[in-house]
């Protein structure tokens, strides 16, 4: 018997901030290997690092610390970068703290000490370092981590906030929005989530247009919230094109357009979305918005088989008896 299912995702949207990548320990050649106005090869801007280090330059004992941790232009050597990094934590370089406090909780090139990485995580952020503030608010505003403290970490992602990062005005707006770990207060997070609606961040306008659908602390404005959420849609948002895909197919608050929700439940299937891809084999498999494809229909089943979903299973055992 075939298994039907609401074409809804099971997965419920949150409002989690994604926090994208840090691009920690990467080396960024346009300001590494320009020296003095100068483009220079690799060798020889280690050469340069290595006799400023040696006289008390913290930049440059971190630029050793980079190439020696990435082997770029020399031979990797993970110990020796360490040193390097170290070297500026003496001196009380906060981007080196961050570092060091990255790797020891990684345990990469040194033994894993999570409570040591803490501390720098922490020493970095008090001095004012942007990413140190994004990862320490997380460990302090995790949910079921040693380090728990939500107001504290609300107090670190109002400083980054205030230092112009979107991350940590959209994570405050979610915090304030939630009422997670202090009180709600709707108006505020509005003006936060508002911050990152102004300068296109995928996470502010997904959460902003939640508030706006629902009338949830502002007047409900389905127009603008579409509106909002399609710029997310747009921006790549994962959680935003799920929102959206399910409004297509149900002409919640938009026209039913079938073939273009199909489009994209195909995104989140071939993104890796178990659910997305029981929906996409439903779709073909009935001719719902798509031109019916049995084979195609059965490939989605068995991907989403593959990944443990009972239903696919079910109807992919049945196509093929």
């Amino acid at each position: 018997m075939k298994q039907k299912r609401k074409v809804h995702l099971k997965r419920k949207s949150s409002k989690v901030p994604t926090l994208g990548n840090l691009h920690i320990l990467e080396i960024d050649p346009t300001k590494m290997y320009k020296i003095e106005g100068k483009t220079v090869n690799k060798s020889e801007a280690f050469k340069y690092y290595k006799s400023q280090a040696e006289k008390g330059d913290v930049n440059a004992m971190n630029a050793c610390g980079y190439m020696l941790y990435n082997g770029d232009g020399i031979a990797k050597n993970k110990s020796e970068a360490i040193q390097y990094f170290k070297m500026a934590i003496d001196k009380w370089d906060s981007e080196a703290m961050f570092i060091y406090g990255y790797l020891l909780k990684n345990g990469d090139g040194v033994e894993k000490d999570e409570e040591e990485a803490i501390k720098n995580y922490q020493t970095s952020a008090d001095l004012g370092y942007l990413p140190a503030i994004k990862l320490y608010g997380l460990e302090l505003a995790s949910e079921n981590g040693p380090h728990k403290n939500k107001e504290e970490g609300f107090r670190f992602f109002k400083v980054g906030s205030e230092m112009g990062d979107l991350y940590c005005s959209c994570y405050c707006g979610y915090m304030l929005d939630e009422g997670d770990g202090i009180p709600i207060n709707k108006a505020e997070a509005i003006e936060y989530y508002k911050i990152g609606v102004n300068k296109g961040d995928k996470d502010s306008l997904r959460n902003y247009s939640y508030l706006l659908e629902n009338g949830d602390g502002i007047k409900m404005n389905k127009e603008e919230a579409n509106k909002c959420l399609k710029k997310a849609v747009d921006l790549g948002d994962p959680r935003s094109i799920e929102h959206y895909a399910n409004k297509l197919n149900d002409g919640d608050g938009i026209p039913i357009n079938k073939k273009e929700a199909f489009k994209y439940f195909k995104i989140l299937a071939d993104d890796g979305n178990s659910s997305a891809m029981f929906i996409c084999g439903e779709k073909l498999e009935k001719w719902e918005g798509v031109e019916m494809n049995k084979e195609e229909a059965l490939k989605y089943y068995k991907k989403a088989a593959d990944k443990g979903d009972s239903s696919a299973m079910n109807n992919y055992a049945n196509m093929l008896y």
